[in-house]
C-alpha cells in the first residue's frame, strides 16, 4: 500500500458506512498486514506525523502472524518497536474474536521503565483511533498498564524488565523488545550472559501452550539470546541490515532509508563503526572488542587440557615454555596463563597449556603459585604487571625467580604487546584453551584497551596472554612469522 493510502482511508472516516463495514473490520481483524496498513497507520499518522509504508514491514507483521515463534534482528529506526506496538493494537482489536474471555499479555523490554514507556505509547496509538471507539479502557488514569473490554472479552498487557520481571500464571502470548539494550549504557558479557540465562530458564516456557513469543532488537554479541535462537528449532529468525547489498544499492525500507540517504548517515552522522552496530547489525562487542568472537573462537582447541602448576597424577614433559600474569587489585582476580611453543617446520606454534584464575588469594600465596609453575613447565621467562609495584618488596629482598620479568603497562606499552597477541591470532599461530571465563574476559577489551568491571575481573586474561606473548617475543625475535 502507498504512503497516501492511509490518508484517504483517514478521509474515509467521515462516511459512516466505512466505519461500519463489516468486510474492513473483518479483514482487518483477520489480516495484521492490512490493519497496520490501513487502520494503525491512522495512529501513526495523528502520533508520529507521518506513515511511511514499506515491503519489509509488511513482510515482518505476515511473520509476527504465520509464527509463534520469531526473532527479529532489524536496523535502528526501521520501525521494528513501531510494528511490534501495531500487533499489540491489533490484539485488542481482533480480541472479541477469540474464544476465552480474557486474553493476558506480557510486554519485556530491558528495564521496567522502558516497557512502561511504551505500554504508555500503544496507548496513545489506540486512544487516538476512532477505528477504537468501541473498545473501553478499563484502566484510563493508569498510563502504564493496558487493559481493554472489546464487547465481552477482556485483554491485559502488563509491562515488564527483563531482569525483574516476576513469573506468575503464564500469559497468552509474551513480546520482548530490545530486552538486550540498556540506553545508558553498553552492556558487559556477565550481563548479557545472565539476560541470556533468564531468557533460556525462564521466558521460554512462560507463553501458555499454543501462546507466541516473539523477538526484536538489536544484539549485543554473537554469543547473546538473539544469535543463539538462530540454531534453535521451531524458531522463525530474521537478521535484516539497513544495506542489504552494497554493491547493488539493495536496501531494507527504500520508501524512508534510500541507498544515499543511509551512505549520507554513515559518512556524516553516525561515523563507519556506530553504522556497522547499528545499522549493519554487527553485534555491538564484535564491532566495538578488540577482538571479535569469531576471531577467538577460532583459536580454541576444545580438546586441549588445562594442566595444574603442581605435578599430580601425570609426568607430562613440555617444551620451552612462556608465560604471563595479569595482577588483579582486592577486588579483581590475577591471571596466569602459560604457553608451551611448538616447532612445525619454520613455524612455531603457541599453544596454551594452563589458564590460572586466582580469585582471592594474597601476593604470598600467588608467588609461590607461580614458583611452582615455573618449575612444572620449564618456564624460560615469565613476564608479570608491575604497574602497581605489589611485588616490588619481593624483588627487593631477591625473593622472585630469575624467570620472572617486570613489565608496566604503559599506553605505549598496552599497545605494544596487544598488537603482537593479535598478530598471533591473526596468524593463527596461537592455540587457546577452551576456557569461557578466559574467553569472555579478552573479549571484554575494546578496540581503545579499555574494559569493564564485571564479576570475570577486569580483562585480565586479555593482558595475561598478551604478556605471554610477548615474553615468547623476548626470546625468539629471530624466528617469528
Amino acid at each position: 500500500m502507498q504512503n497516501g493510502t492511509a490518508i484517504n482511508y483517514e478521509k474515509s472516516l467521515k462516511d459512516d458506512d466505512f466505519l461500519l463495514s463489516r468486510e474492513i473490520s473483518r479483514r482487518a481483524r483477520e489480516d495484521f498486514v492490512f490493519f497496520f496498513d490501513t487502520i494503525f497507520s491512522i495512529s501513526l499518522q495523528i502520533i508520529e506525523g507521518e506513515y511511511v509504508s514499506g515491503s519489509w514491514l509488511n513482510d515482518l507483521c505476515d511473520r509476527l502472524q504465520r509464527y509463534n515463534k520469531t526473532c527479529t534482528l532489524a536496523a535502528r529506526k526501521h520501525g521494528k518497536t513501531t510494528v511490534i506496538a501495531g500487533y499489540v493494537a491489533w490484539l485488542i482489536f481482533r480480541s472479541d474474536i477469540e474464544n476465552k474471555m480474557v486474553s493476558e499479555y506480557l510486554y519485556i523490554m530491558y528495564s521496567d521503565e522502558l516497557a512502561c514507556e511504551k505500554i504508555k505509547r500503544i496507548k496513545q496509538y489506540i486512544q487516538c483511533n476512532p477505528f477504537f471507539n468501541h473498545i473501553r479502557d478499563l484502566k484510563p488514569t493508569a498510563e502504564s498498564i493496558i487493559e481493554y473490554l472489546n464487547g465481552e472479552h477482556i485483554v491485559s498487557v502488563k509491562p515488564a524488565g527483563v531482569q525483574s520481571f516476576k513469573r506468575g500464571k503464564h500469559p497468552d502470548g509474551v513480546i520482548c523488545d530490545d530486552i538486550l539494550r540498556d540506553p545508558q549504557k553498553k552492556l558487559d558479557l556477565t550481563q548479557i550472559e545472565k539476560i541470556t540465562q533468564i531468557f533460556e530458564a525462564e521466558i521460554t516456557s512462560l507463553p501458555k501452550e499454543g501462546g507466541f513469543l516473539h523477538v526484536v532488537g538489536t544484539s549485543q554479541d554473537e554469543t547473546d539470546i538473539m544469535f543463539k535462537l538462530r540454531t534453535l528449532p521451531g524458531w522463525n529468525w530474521k537478521l535484516c541490515p539497513a544495506i542489504i547489498d552494497r554493491k547493488k544499492k539493495i536496501v531494507l525500507w527504500i520508501e524512508k532509508f534510500p541507498f544515499d540517504r543511509l551512505i549520507d548517515i554513515e559518512l556524516n552522522e553516525t561515523g563507519k563503526k556506530n553504522f556497522q552496530r547499528e545499522y549493519q547489525l554487527q553485534p555491538v562487542r564484535s564491532a566495538e572488542g578488540y577482538f571479535s568472537h569469531g576471531e577467538i573462537e577460532a583459536r580454541i582447541d576444545k580438546q586441549l587440557k588445562n594442566y595444574s602448576p603442581y605435578k599430580k597424577e601425570t609426568d607430562d614433559a613440555f617444551g620451552e615454555c612462556f608465560a604471563g600474569a595479569d595482577l588483579g587489585k582486592k577486588r579483581h582476580p590475577s591471571h596466569l596463563t602459560v604457553y608451551e611453543a611448538v616447532p612445525d617446520d619454520d613455524i612455531i606454534y603457541l599453544i596454551q597449556v594452563a589458564s590460572i584464575w586466582l580469585d582471592g588469594v594474597d601476593f604470598n600465596n600467588q608467588i609461590d603459585i607461580f614458583k611452582a609453575a615455573i618449575r612444572r613447565f620449564g618456564i624460560s621467562e615469565m613476564l608479570w604487571d608491575n604497574t602497581r609495584g605489589e611485588f616490588e618488596g619481593f624483588m627487593e629482598r631477591g625473593e622472585l625467580p630469575d624467570e620472572m620479568k617486570p613489565f608496566v603497562f604503559t599506553a605505549g606499552g598496552k599497545e605494544m604487546i596487544a598488537a603482537e597477541f593479535d598478530k598471533k591470532v591473526g596468524n593463527k599461530t596461537i592455540i587457546l584453551l577452551n576456557d569461557e571465563r578466559q574467553t569472555r574476559s579478552i573479549l571484554s577489551v575494546d578496540g581503545n584497551l579499555q574494559s569493564p568491571e564485571t564479576a570475570d575481573g577486569h580483562g585480565d586474561a586479555f593482558w595475561s596472554n598478551a604478556l605471554a606473548v610477548q615474553a615468547f617475543i623476548n626470546n625468539n625475535n629471530a624466528l617469528l612469522l
